[in-house]
């Protein structure tokens, strides 16, 4: 199992591309014909899965296939779906959620949008549409029993339902390290068989028959809510621990861990590379090998003697409690060691008091979903009786968000680490191993001192996950759509951000510029340079400026042409800005900015422009070394001229103005920068951009062409005497 997780490590870092070549092209319009075998309700249409008939290959799809109809569907019908064929997108920037990957590991194949459904066979699976009855009756009385921020929340913890959170409550549990409770994971599964079981048993039940009843009802409860890598390990294990249990053997957590890996992998090894299945392994790995090393730092009295002479039951509740305390901590603790890198490889942060407030979260969780399932079942048969129980469930969600909310307000509570380098990853694991080594040959006996000196280890295994050292000063061009949004990365640690923003990415800030900053480590911008006022400049720099708080990126200055002071264009940036204590500073020609490894001097506007719309844009000259940069923004043709009379030539990289339209880049521009390597911003758009008469005036200058559109994120890394561009995508 170690070596699984290891391998999936190794798959993260050096990641495989996902081709589909037995697909329909996206943007089709097509036709389908298969059985429903899951429905959800998503936020704005119903989620139909539909499992195709065999094709002439004989190969059955998996399809999400998006509804908007008031028609009753059912588990089991045979439908034709008609719509529009989308493919799941893969990642094209660093820290980008890679769709693609993520449903190809739940084996679906692709997307239908603006289906329309028609039953062909209404005949239906019993026991899975009971299960999907079941939820949709549980989500109804959550939903009307209890405020809409904590009736998501149960939805999520006991249905599976994610959608219902909301992103607000996502981001706090997330920050504050108790963001598992909104999955369906191990330890839910673990708590509802384990309730099940014990209360079978006590009803003098069979250990057969407690122990089938209790592996039956959570494989349809894994069932019901969708399957996670998670669950299916749990119930797995679970089941493994029953068998154990009937006949008679001692149960081995290594021997069911590894057992419920291997099952997985083998209906799909890509799971190697998914977060949740890393995760779950990683703490079942933790408590089984880690913490039995941790509690040799926790020495457990020995209570026999003051028994003895110490009657009191007050007494031995306050050991009980004090050993229940001592025993959540260890396991916290070594879950925390076992998946850190994990943790900071896919959300790039950790929850730094995570471990002391799950000491409060994890033996409530018990309670909370009892009385969640408890009190749906009973809101079933009656309303009122239901949210009587429902209510103590309203209430420790309360003191969840109390007790998260008080963990942010402390200092160093959410550190943004950014992506770990492999290197740091293998260092660390090597230390974490030592220090269990060591610890497991010593006896606290023998060597107290050694044991503690031994804390060393993973600390400085810690050291190396955070340490970030950077070998080169960068530019990237992200990926962001149709839009701009270039981000510098300083060798000796400035960043700067030249634009940010798109109008064919919804949130592009929340989807791509910010990941990005997240994932390379980046919570200070020293500088945001806007060149002008269009929103596809700037939509993305107004996200990170208005939810600094939670993203943790700083924005330091705001960096304006003088245009910003009166033209209107501006003035939503400079409200967010305003409004969240950054500094504006507007410049002109001439103005120069010094970084430790490079300079930026903008060129253009000098103070006696006028202009308008597109030809404001703030022309940016960027040298590093030798190498030097031209930013050009939306600059058109007219414009070219008054901001050649600034730059010496030639240049070596030129961002190619107006994501590469027609009426900019004219030859006459081209011909004197004579740019080696020309960078375009575009996505999908209906301007024709990069314009073929564009491209062709840099392919006959002999210059090197990338575009994000192709090739993703571009990035430009400046090294001693030359430069290297590297592409996503290639």
């Amino acid at each position: 199992m170690a070596f699984a997780l290891m391998q999936g490590l190794i798959l993260l870092i050096f990641p495989v591309t996902i081709f589909r070549s037995d697909l329909p092209s996206d943007g089709d319009n097509i036709s389908i014909t298969g059985r429903i075998y899951r429905i959800e309700e998503g936020e704005s249409a119903l989620l139909i899965y539909v499992r195709t008939l065999p094709d002439k290959n004989g190969k059955k799809k998996k399809v999400i296939c998006h509804v908007k109809s008031e028609t009753e569907y059912e588990i089991g019908n045979l439908v034709t779906v008609t719509g529009k064929c989308r493919h799941f997108a893969p990642a094209t920037n660093d820290g980008q959620f890679d769709s693609a990957l993520y449903y190809r590991i739940l084996n679906l194949d692709y997307r239908i949008t603006d289906a329309k459904c028609f039953v062909k066979d209404d005949s239906i699976r019993f026991y899975q549409n009971a299960l999907y009855r079941i939820r949709r009756a549980f989500s109804g009385v959550y939903k009307n029993s209890l405020p809409s921020e904590r009736a998501g929340v149960l939805c999520s913890m006991v249905l599976g339902q994610k959608k219902d959170v909301g992103d607000e409550i996502k981001s706090l549990y997330k920050m504050s390290g108790i963001s598992h409770i909104l999955a369906i994971s191990g330890l839910h599964i673990s708590l509802i068989g384990m309730a099940i079981y014990e209360s079978l048993k006590k009803l003098k039940l069979k250990v057969f028959v407690s122990g089938s009843i209790s592996v039956f009802f959570l494989i349809s409860f894994g069932i019901m809510t969708g399957n996670s890598a998670s669950a299916i390990r749990s119930i797995v294990m679970f089941s493994l621990f029953i068998i154990a249990d009937v006949i008679g053997r001692t149960y081995d957590m290594l021997t069911a861990c590894g057992l419920s890996g291997v099952a997985l992998l083998m209906t799909e090894p890509l799971y190697m590379m998914h977060s949740g299945f890393l995760l779950s392994f990683g703490a079942v790995m933790g408590i089984a090998l880690i913490m039995p090393v941790i509690s040799g730092f926790f020495p457990k009295p020995d209570m026999t003697e003051k028994m003895i002479y110490d009657k009191s039951k007050k007494r031995i509740l306050k050991e009980k409690i004090r050993d229940m305390v001592f025993s959540s901590l260890k396991m916290s603790i070594s879950v925390t060691l076992a998946t850190l890198p994990i943790q900071l490889w896919f959300f790039y942060g950790f929850a730094t008091y995570g471990f002391l407030l799950n000491l409060i979260v994890i033996p409530l969780a018990g309670i909370l979903l009892v009385l969640a399932i408890f009190g749906g079942c009973l809101s079933l048969i009656l309303t009122s009786l239901g949210k009587v129980f429902l209510f103590p469930s309203s209430v420790l969600l309360f003191l969840y968000e109390e007790a998260a909310k008080g963990a942010m307000r402390l200092p160093f509570s959410y550190p943004v680490i950014g992506r770990p380098h492999p290197v740091s990853i293998a260092v660390y694991y090597v230390l974490l191993t030592c220090f269990c080594l060591y610890n497991f040959r010593l006896s606290d006996s023998r060597n107290k001192r050694g044991n503690h000196i031994s804390i060393l280890l993973p600390v400085l295994g810690i050291i190396a996950l955070c340490l970030k050292l950077r070998t080169a000063t960068t530019c990237t061009m992200i990926d962001i759509g149709q839009g701009d949004s270039l981000v510098i990365e300083d060798k000796y640690g400035a960043n700067i951000l030249i634009d940010g923003g798109s109008t064919s990415v919804k949130e592009a800030g929340k989807y791509r510029l910010i990941p990005y900053l997240q994932c390379h480590g980046i919570t200070r911008i020293d500088y945001a340079f806007l060149s002008h006022g269009d929103k596809d400049h700037y939509s993305a720099l107004i996200e990170i400026m208005e939810t600094q708080k939670e993203n943790r990126i700083r924005i330091k200055n705001l960096v304006l042409t003088h245009f910003g002071k009166t033209d209107e264009t501006y003035d939503e940036v400079k409200s967010a800005a305003q409004k969240n204590g950054i500094n504006v500073i507007y410049i002109d020609g001439g103005a120069k900015f010094s970084l430790p490894d490079a300079d930026i001097k903008c060129i253009y506007p000098s103070k006696k422009t006028v202009a308008e719309g597109n030809d404001q844009s703030m022309v940016l000259l960027f040298t590093c070394n030798d190498t030097k940069m031209l930013f050009t923004g939306d600059l058109t043709e007219e414009k070219e001229g008054e901001a050649l009379e600034k730059v010496k030539f030639p240049v070596d990289i030129l961002k190619v103005g107006h994501h590469g339209s027609r009426y900019s880049s004219s030859e006459d521009f081209i011909n004197k920068l004579r740019p080696k390597t020309s960078l375009i911003s575009a996505g999908v758009n209906r301007y024709g951009h990069p314009s073929p008469y564009a491209i062709k005036r840099l392919e006959n200058a002999g210059s090197d062409i990338y575009v994000t559109l192709y090739s993703g994120q571009l990035r430009v890394v400046f090294k001693k005497d030359r430069y290297e561009v590297n592409e996503y995508l290639k």
